[in-house]
């Protein structure tokens, strides 16, 4: 197994100067890469390739560097047929984002096994990734779809991190299957990785905290064992046209500490708890997203904000939506259906909900109110537990 740490900085060497006052001070001379890329070039790394590692590629092309201003030449790494990655690829302060990494194999093999504890001081944590960018330093362009074995253990084996302003851009289709822990896991750093694939994470597929900003439009992350998205820290994520189905932990998504998140046109179905979590001051936006079949709730909102037009929650176990602790929803015109639960719509503690020309069913009352909160139900169909149009300790209907 192997390490490689490549950290910020330039080749130099300490050389001797006069100041002019006959005293003779240290100075660090820096002197550039010679002969850096200026035309299009690939590396291969595997059995019978340029170098046996993914590390030993990037020590020499790091060496010799990207020529300034001229162009922009596609510099790359190419994983052989066969290839298994049995190391770790850590930038530590450095910016390799003009590498890409590609491969012949439809996936790479991660061995689980190979990943070790980074040793990096501040991280903060034990985390153990395959690829990790970190204090400002950015990875390669990941350019292929991995998928981490199992062998070892799992715990805080994480497929790609980014932590302190890291960076990373996963291309179209590519990604990291069955993680560990973590697929995609960002702690106060960035990521661009547009219909990228996180599936299978023994924790969660994606995770994204501590004020990082990531765009994962079109991603897919499914059958993750705690959350298949989660996102706090006041982090801001665009998360359009995803497939966060078929989670098998508490919530498909959960979305805290006033965070601010894109969700619209995406799937939630099938979650074994909560088809979307939102709660502690967040704003979501969420149209016409599909929460149906979930195994608790469709939606809960505490405390936060949710736009949901058109959405659907059909054949929830519990209700299709619940509101508490003030939370404020726009479901205009979604649909309720089938909800097992008491009711399909709750709104309660003081919580405000426009359900104009929606649709809700329920084995009871399929519309209902507690401790003084609102819902606007102009134009909707469905029962409700309190007259419409009166106003008592439970809040009002309007109808």
């Amino acid at each position: 197994m192997a390490i490689g740490i490549l950290k910020a900085g330039v080749n130099s060497q300490d050389v001797t100067a006069s100041t002019g006052t006959d005293v003779v001070d240290t100075v660090n001379y820096v002197y550039e890469y010679a002969d850096g890329y200026s035309s299009d070039t690939t590396v291969t790394v595997g059995s019978g390739g340029d170098y046996a590692t993914i590390n030993e590629a990037l020590t020499y092309l790091h060496k010799k560097s990207k020529e300034y201003e001229s162009g922009n030449p596609l510099v790359t790494i190419n994983l052989l047929t066969g290839f298994e990655m049995a190391e770790q690829v850590i930038c530590d302060g450095i910016n390799l984002g003009w590498v890409r990494i590609t491969s012949d194999d439809a996936e790479v093999t991660i061995i689980r096994s190979a990943l070790l504890e980074t040793n990096i001081e501040n991280l903060d944590y034990t985390s153990k990734p395959a690829f990790l960018a970190v204090n400002s330093g950015a990875l390669p362009k990941i350019s292929a779809l991995f998928t981490m074995d199992s062998s070892g253990t799992s715990s805080e084996k994480h497929g790609v991190m980014c932590a302190w302003d890291g960076f990373v851009h996963v291309d179209l289709g590519c990604g990291v299957k069955n993680a560990g822990s973590r697929g995609l896991y960002l702690v106060g750093a960035r990521a661009f990785a547009r219909d990228t694939i996180w599936s299978g994470a023994g924790e969660r597929g994606i995770r994204i905290g501590n004020g990082s900003i990531a765009t994962i439009r079109g991603s897919t992350a499914t059958g993750c064992g705690e959350y298949n998205l989660a996102i706090d820290g006041a982090s801001i994520v665009s998360a359009q046209e995803c497939d966060f189905s078929s989670g098998l932990g508490s919530a498909n998504i959960n979305i805290s500490g006033a965070s601010n998140v894109k969700l619209d046109d995406s799937l939630s179905t099938d979650a074994t708890g909560y088809g979307l979590e939102i709660k502690d001051s967040s704003t979501v936006s969420a149209k016409n997203i599909a929460l149906d079949r979930a195994g608790n709730r469709g939606a809960i909102i505490t405390a936060s904000t949710l736009e949901c037009a058109s959405a659907t929650a059909a054949d929830c176990v519990n209700a299709a939506i619940s509101l508490a602790q003030g939370a404020s929803v726009n479901a205009q015109s979604m649909i309720c259906t089938g909800s097992l639960g008491t009711n399909a719509v709750i709104c309660s503690t003081g919580s405000r909900m426009n359900f104009k020309n929606g649709t809700a069913s329920s084995v009871a009352s399929a519309i209902a109110i507690s401790e003084g909160s609102h819902i606007n139900a102009t134009g909707a169909t469905g029962s409700t537990n309190t007259a419409v149009n009166t106003l008592t300790n439970k809040g009002v209907i309007y109808q």
